[in-house]
């Protein structure tokens, strides 16, 4: 979402989406780092923080509905698969709470602003010529 004129005819971004994009990236990085991934997990931990974090850039940058909603939809199967596989467990639940914290700020009517705006202003471009 844009907001407000700045040199060159240029708008600058809602600064909420920085803070929602902040949060969500962070809560990946945490989450990929305290996920057992198994052996090799390192290399696997590193393939999943870049997919989530290149998701992100496309929700951000590309305003990518499907970016978002991939991010939402795997963060709340991750929150299902720890709390219901080990519901006593506090690392499961610092995961789950992780993986609501990548979904959440995704989920705040700024970021859906944000996303929806690309393409509604284009199909009212192509409706209207």
């Amino acid at each position: 979402m844009q907001v407000g004129a700045s040199s060159g005819g240029r708008r600058r971004s809602d600064p909420r989406l920085i803070l929602y994009g902040a949060v969500s990236g962070t809560c990946m990085l945490v989450q990929a780092l305290l996920t057992e991934y198994g052996p090799d997990g390192a290399a696997q931990a590193m393939f999943w923080l870049l997919v989530g974090l290149a998701l992100l850039w496309f929700t951000a940058r590309r305003k990518s509905r499907l970016a978002r909603a991939v991010i939402v939809i795997t963060a709340f199967l991750g929150i299902a698969i720890y709390m219901l596989s080990r519901p006593t467990d506090a690392h499961a639940w610092l995961l789950a709470a992780l993986y609501a914290g990548q979904a959440l700020p995704l989920m705040t009517p700024t970021v859906r602003r944000h996303v929806n705006g690309s393409q509604e202003g284009a199909a009212w471009a192509a409706a209207n010529g």
